[in-house]
């Protein structure tokens, strides 16, 4: 039987194992460790554990949500959204009952109006169309920029 509740810290080594499983079988730009993934892990479950909802299969972890908050000119925004399910639990609309009571929970007890997260390009049609579907939208007034932290200080450094 599926349940969802709030992640418990005994889950996160699970959870780091299956999404670092997950990300090795998607091609794309990003290479998941098992230890660069429990400390992605550990970050959402020690800046907001109440948004980090988690799905279980028998007390087993098969998929999780999980946010930050951050308080913006407009309202407060869910920010670094990620929603990731085990591939044998796929097509049982498990990732859209997570983010759906993950939606509820953020509007419910923070007030958050709006979501900003940032989707790999290279990720699958399948996820990119699933993400469309639920109503997320590139805006047009946002441009993500991204640098080596390296590289921006010698860059500065080079102007001055």
């Amino acid at each position: 039987m599926i349940t969802f509740k709030e992640v418990q810290e005994k889950d996160l080594e699970i959870l780091a194992s299956l999404y670092s499983i997950i990300y090795l079988n998607i091609e794309e730009n990003e290479t998941w460790t098992y230890e660069t993934t429990l400390s992605y892990m550990q970050y959402f479950y020690h800046h907001q554990p109440d948004l980090f909802i988690c799905a279980y299969d028998d007390d087993i972890p098969i998929g999780a949500v999980m946010s930050t908050l951050k308080p913006y000119y407009d309202g407060m925004h869910l920010s670094n959204l990620d929603v990731f399910i085990s591939e044998d639990y796929r097509d049982q609309n498990i990732a859209k009952k997570l983010l759906e009571m993950h939606l509820e929970l953020a509007n419910a007890k923070y007030d958050a109006l709006h979501i900003d997260t940032i989707i790999n390009k290279n990720i699958s049609d399948d996820s990119i169309n699933w993400c469309k579907d639920i109503g997320l939208e590139t805006n047009p007034n946002l441009v993500v920029l991204n640098s080596n932290l390296d590289n921006c200080l010698k860059k500065l450094r080079e102007e001055l």
